[in-house]
């Protein structure tokens, strides 16, 4: 809507430069934690076929060894033309999907230094319209995929002129959460509270 303060860009980056330094002494502090090491490793294990069956997402989705990514495999925005690592695991434990979380905000950290390296400059951004729907030319049905910190997102349209005559979100918490009766089966009651953490459960997502 407005002009961006003139020090934004190297403010982002130091912001970026910030947080990486910071985010590479979570691995000492965690992996060296007795108790996080056994409240996660083995723990809540959702295997790859049953990845797929129960219809998960994103860090759930990629910890269980699914090499799956909507920037990547359905690209919108600037990222077909950015480079970034998909991290996956193939133990789908919690530790593996803490693992997987960790990695990929590393990985963010790139992907906001590349948008902020190919942002145009000020005057050609205010005002700049954001496209929800695409391309299409009077589409009948409009569906598009983006990948959400917590997985995929769904947004399904039939349009009517301009307005949606009808519309769907399909958000990744909702289908995810549904797995924590599959994988917490014959557990430690202490163990269900670092296994639904792992699936990074927003309760306001999943009302909708």
């Amino acid at each position: 809507m407005r002009q961006l303060p003139p020090d934004f860009s190297s403010r982002a980056y130091a912001l970026t430069d910030y947080l990486e330094s910071h985010l590479k002494e979570y691995p000492d502090v965690l992996d060296s934690n007795g108790i996080f090491m056994e409240r996660t490793k083995d723990i809540g294990i959702l295997p790859k076929e049953d990845a797929i069956n129960w219809g998960v997402s994103g860090p759930v989705l990629r910890a269980s060894g699914i090499e799956k990514d909507a920037r990547r495999d359905f690209p919108y925005y600037f990222y077909s033309k950015m480079k970034f690592n998909i991290p996956i695991s193939t133990k789908g434990d919690a530790y593996a999907r803490y693992k997987v979380r960790y990695l990929e905000m590393l990985e963010s950290i790139s992907i906001i230094r590349q948008a902020l390296k190919a942002m145009p400059e000020n005057s050609d951004v205010v005002g700049m319209p954001i496209k929800l729907i695409g391309p299409q030319a009077k589409p009948d049905v409009i569906l598009n995929r983006r990948e959400l910190p917590r997985g995929e997102g769904l947004i399904y349209m039939v349009p009517d002129k301009q307005r949606p005559y009808r519309i769907y979100l399909r958000s990744p918490t909702y289908t995810n959460l549904q797995v924590l009766p599959h994988i917490s089966k014959e557990i430690k009651l202490a163990d269900l509270f670092s296994i639904l953490g792992s699936l990074d459960v927003v309760m306001a997502e999943i009302d909708k």
